[in-house]
């Protein structure tokens, strides 16, 4: 696999092989069998990737290696030589001397013979005729790393000297020094006996290397130093050592892998028939999991590459959030539209396309948008199969974009900020406005219940009163001589009417029962015998299946009871239409038959109207009972609203709390900034979320609701909410001040703001849904972001442009483990800021994010380490690559010199006017 960038390299600076006199110590054995393969293997096995192949006085086996190495990588291993010696100096003081990996045993010779070393190659029987800061100032002459060995112990720098202006003048020139043990491990075993105070005191601030210095197999990988570089070369150890510990780390410190990469990432860009990019062959960037720097002169189109991302990505309506004006949104609009001629501002074609390949741990996935459907396609990518998902792009590949005028956009309204913070899983504000709405709907629903009902029991002072003229007649016909006959008919159908009811009601009940019983079966594990197969298994199995029967026979019992029951209720009705009573009913109404029949032949007029006013009083009596019943449901409907209210501010107070335990780590852990979030404090969407509310979404009633002169109920509610910040229970009754005035019918004024005439016929029209819409209103939280500028912080209105940027920058570099892509961040910045608070930030955050910056300014590529340099440029209209690597690469620096400084003598210059002068 090709290297992207720079990574940490496993490196040992110090190994010995069968070419050391001394290899194998007393097992002479190895030493005779030892292959330069097997010597090889021993390292891979260790997962030593770099070897320093540092052999007494002679480089005899470097070029058996070097072959053996190039097979052993295309074999799939990951294995490169150093050509490298030991060289045992005047004084016997040892020093490495490491070359490039094209170095081979003659180049080695060489440089022994150049020391006037006149002792045995491979053994160190004597020592070199020039002192060992010449050796150094030789190996470092001729292209190498000096670096004195092992300078704590036998035959180290400071065995021999162990202060003085000697040790002093000897690491002038070193490139670094090998130390076994550190001056804090000396101390704290037995103060005063480290053999590195001397060193310690010169403060030479050389980078400390550690190597296995390995004789034998078995001493392999015991310490090694990860050393940061692209593909492993001289010029890319140099850079490491020169960086120090942002680029070198000891195993006895650091034993564990330094690359560690985020779960999401970018992988690759590639962009196909765009009016400049990708127009003649495809134009594609692979991206490393840390820090991407894209660097270009004007007009190469570094920029576009950015807005090509958001398009893929789906990101383009983030830019409609940040500003009222749509001006981000026009410009990139006009950007990604159809180009109709040369000079047009938009870069697309017909046949454009736009693929990213995004991994999300272990899962490869590709985005593929095409101008001509202006659709994002998923496709994971599984081997060699492609394989279509469905899904929403911007919640399955999660990515921060963000140019400089976003940016800009944020320092100027830092709320946009809430955006932010509510994406995180801490806020999960998917999840609360799932439980925020579920509770809006039911405050709506229980409220329209109650207008319903209420419509119903509006009717009750008019039944009652038919009901009373009624029960007037019928007591009067009562009252005359056939008053038992009449009572005794009206008893009896009453008994029949409750009787049947019962009967019915019950029937439907058990079959309602048994229908759902039918309907749904409970859960049947079917049992993989896979997964059960030695005796605890077996015994759970067991366990489970025991239950399973037992379900399924209550159920059958279940429904036999229920069977058995019906029968007997179907029995009763039966046994009543056979019963005494039944006959007595029958009597009763046969008695009543007689009765009207007689009165008809006695010329009574309406003869059966005690029979209708008898169903007509029933007929009352029954919807007076319903709504009494309503009645007893508005109360605990009303009930149900209370309630359900308390939960919707205990969720407003819950997603505060949320936003502010996000922002706990951040404001920890930075003392260039804080973040704050206010209860309810939002003063730039207050108008329109209230106007909203209640439907008046216009610019009326100024005067009594919102003006930019303070005046209106809604500044006042923002001042007193300010004034109890901390206080969450007493800003929700504020708010409820608020919503009492319009709930009030004869309130004239809200929170002491008197009320036009107009103003108070408008609140007391307002519809049920309008004030249900009220009742679960509340202002949105607000962001105070504040900066520190070397004595205090204070609020970021009162920042310079460069410091407001600068804040919203580390905001953004603070938290997450997403990819975060910038354009220019730097723009509005002084070189101060971005190197102390900018590169700061990226150094922290690179290794737990991607970042991929387009940028101008060489503290960021530089300062920051980036570990990969994307250099464009424009060829013919057509964007084109300069350079592609890591920063040891000589194209790569080249690049950043000429685009950033204005080349190398310029800035040789400049810094020589600055400095020198």
């Amino acid at each position: 696999m090709q290297q992207i960038g720079s990574k940490w390299w496993k490196f040992d600076f110090h190994t010995h092989t069968p070419a050391s006199m001394d290899y194998g110590k007393a097992d002479h054995q190895i030493k005779q069998t030892m292959t330069p393969r097997q010597w090889l293997l021993d390292y891979i096995q260790h997962g030593i990737e770099c070897i320093a192949v540092t052999d007494h006085n002679t480089g005899a086996w470097i070029d058996k290696l070097k072959p053996e190495a190039e097979n052993l990588r295309s074999e799939g291993h990951s294995i490169y030589i150093f050509p490298s010696i030991e060289i045992t100096a005047h004084g016997n003081i040892h020093i490495l001397g490491i070359f490039d990996i094209d170095k081979t045993s003659s180049f080695i010779s060489q440089i022994i013979g150049a020391t006037n070393y006149s002792g045995t190659e491979g053994d160190s029987d004597a020592v070199t005729q020039i002192s060992p800061q010449e050796v150094i100032d030789l190996i470092i002459s001729r292209g190498g790393v000096a670096i004195p060995a092992h300078i704590d112990k036998a035959s180290g720098l400071c065995t021999v000297h162990p202060s003085g202006p000697t040790l002093k003048q000897i690491l002038t020139n070193a490139s670094a020094v090998e130390i076994i043990k550190t001056h804090d491990e000396y101390e704290t075993n037995q103060p005063g006996s480290s053999p590195l105070r001397g060193y310690i005191s010169l403060q030479t601030g050389l980078p400390e290397i550690i190597g296995s210095d390995s004789h034998h197999p078995s001493t392999v990988g015991r310490a090694f130093t990860w050393i940061k570089m692209g593909t492993p070369s001289i010029d890319g150890l140099k850079l490491a050592l020169f960086d120090g510990d942002d680029s070198l780390k000891r195993s006895d410190q650091h034993p564990d892998s330094p690359n560690i990469y985020a779960e999401n990432r970018i992988t690759s860009i590639k962009i196909n028939k765009t009016k400049y990019c990708g127009r003649i062959n495809e134009f594609s960037i692979q991206f490393h999991p840390w820090l991407n720097c894209i660097i270009g002169g004007r007009g190469s189109g570094k920029s576009t590459i950015l807005e090509f991302m958001r398009t893929a990505l789906g990101r383009e309506k983030e830019l409609e959030q940040l500003s009222s004006n749509k001006e981000m949104f026009n410009s990139y609009s006009k950007l990604a539209r159809k180009a109709q001629s040369r000079d047009d501002d938009g870069v697309f074609l017909e046949n454009s396309s736009i693929h990213i390949e995004y991994l999300k741990g272990e899962n490869h996935y590709r985005l593929e948008w095409g101008y001509g459907d202006q659709q994002i396609s998923i496709n994971r990518i599984d081997g060699q199969n492609i394989i279509p998902e469905e899904g929403d792009v911007i919640s399955r590949f999660p990515v921060k974009i963000f140019s400089q005028k976003q940016i800009y956009e944020i320092s100027r309204s830092p709320n946009y900020l809430l955006n932010l913070i509510d994406e995180s899983s801490i806020v999960s504000l998917t999840e609360w406005n799932y439980k925020w709405e579920n509770e809006v709907s039911t405050i709506f629903q229980l409220r329209r219940d109650v207008k319903d009902l209420r419509t119903n029991i509006s009717t009750k002072s008019t039944l009652t009163g038919q009901l009373n003229d009624i029960n007037q007649k019928i007591a009067s016909i009562e009252r005359s001589s056939h008053a038992s006959i009449l009572s005794n008919y009206q008893k009896s159908l009453n008994q029949d009417n409750l009787i049947r009811n019962f009967i019915t009601e019950n029937v439907d009940f058990l079959e309602n029962i048994t229908n759902y019983i039918t309907q749904t079966r409970p859960i049947k594990i079917e049992i993989n015998p896979e997964l059960f197969i030695n005796q605890n298994e077996t015994t759970t199995q067991n366990k489970i299946l025991d239950i399973q029967q037992k379900v399924e026979d209550s159920i059958i019992t279940f429904n036999k009871t229920i069977n058995d029951v019906t029968n007997e209720i179907k029995g009763l009705s039966n046994w009543f239409d056979s019963s005494a009573l039944k006959q007595e009913m029958i009597t009763n109404k046969n008695q009543y038959t007689t009765l009207v029949t007689n009165l008809q032949a006695s010329g009574v007029n309406n003869p059966s109207e005690y029979e209708s006013l008898i169903g007509t009083r029933k007929a009352l009596s029954e919807r007076l009972s319903k709504i009494s019943t309503d009645e007893k449901t508005i109360e605990q409907k009303r009930s149900e609203i209370v309630q359900s209210y308390k939960k919707l501010v205990e969720l407003r107070k819950e997603l505060t709390a949320r936003r502010r335990q996000f922002l706990v780590d951040i404001n920890d852990n930075n003392t260039n900034f804080k973040v704050n979030v206010d209860f309810c404090g939002d003063k730039q969407f207050l108008e329109s979320s209230f106007r909203n509310a209640i439907d008046k979404n216009d610019t009326t009633f100024i005067n009594e609701i919102y003006n930019e002169d303070g005046n209106g109920f809604l500044n006042i509610l923002n001042t007193k909410i300010k004034e109890i910040s901390e206080d969450n229970d007493g800003i929700i009754n504020k708010i409820q001040d608020l919503k009492n005035g319009f709930f009030d019918k004869t309130a004239n004024t809200i929170l002491d703001v008197k009320l036009s005439k107009r103003f108070f016929d408008f609140k007391n029209s307002l519809s049920e849904e309008e004030i249900t819409a009220l009742i679960c209103w509340f202002p949105s939280d607000s962001i105070t972001v504040k900066y520190n500028d070397g004595r205090r912080f204070k609020d970021l209105s009162q920042g310079s442009a460069g410091q407001k940027a600068a804040t919203v920058l580390a905001f953004l570099l603070s938290y997450g483990d997403d990819p975060i892509i910038l354009d220019q961040p730097e723009d509005d910045l002084d070189n101060q800021l971005v190197y102390e608070l900018i590169v700061k930030k990226i150094k922290e955050s690179k290794c737990k994010r991607q970042i991929i910056i387009i940028t101008h300014n060489p503290n960021i590529v530089v300062n920051g380490d980036s570990e990969l340099v994307v250099s464009l440029s424009q060829q013919s209209g057509i964007t084109d690559f300069l350079s592609f690597g890591g920063l040891q690469e000589r194209e790569v620096r080249r690049n950043i010199c000429d685009i950033m400084e204005g080349g190398k003598d310029a800035f040789s210059q400049r810094y020589r006017r600055i400095v020198s002068a």
